[in-house]
């Protein structure tokens, strides 16, 4: 899927309509499959990553960082993140581009020993764009109270 999405980045739009420019598709598979399970890592017996949100965060954190792609990481990483999301039932309200483009670049920009907290605050911003379902808003309210 990631493949996909990234060969896709030379389709996709800017909002005053152009293009974005898309030097081609390579990629450097160990790179891309080492940010891709990262999501998944186990440790000490429990998820490393407990939540849908944490998961999707690491998600986009690494493929953004490790570059497996020769051009569209940052694109394709929020788009794999969001993907993710919808995939285990999470809607998402689609963030505008400049929205998209600032998370990803704070995780781009961030220092190796903030991994964490740079997973957190990206884990953080989607929960923020996540669009709960009555069932979910219920149980908000119910704990709330």
């Amino acid at each position: 899927m990631a493949c996909k999405l990234n060969q896709q980045c030379g389709q996709r739009r800017r909002d005053d309509g152009r293009s974005h420019e898309y030097s081609g598709y390579t990629v450097d598979t160990p790179v891309l499959e080492s940010a891709v399970y990262s999501p998944l890592q186990i440790v000490f017996g429990q998820p490393r990553y407990p939540s849908v949100f944490d998961r999707a965060a690491a998600l986009i954190v690494n493929v953004a960082k490790d570059h497996p792609f020769g051009d569209g990481n940052k694109r394709t990483a929020l788009a794999l993140g969001l993907r993710y999301l919808r995939f285990y039932s999470q809607r998402v309200v689609p963030p505008t581009a400049e929205h998209g483009a600032n998370l990803v670049e704070s995780a781009v920009l961030s220092q190796p020993r903030d991994y964490d907290s740079t997973i957190r605050s990206t884990s953080h911003t989607l929960q923020q764009w996540a669009a709960p379902d009555q069932t979910a808003l219920k149980h908000r309210h119910i704990h709330l109270k």
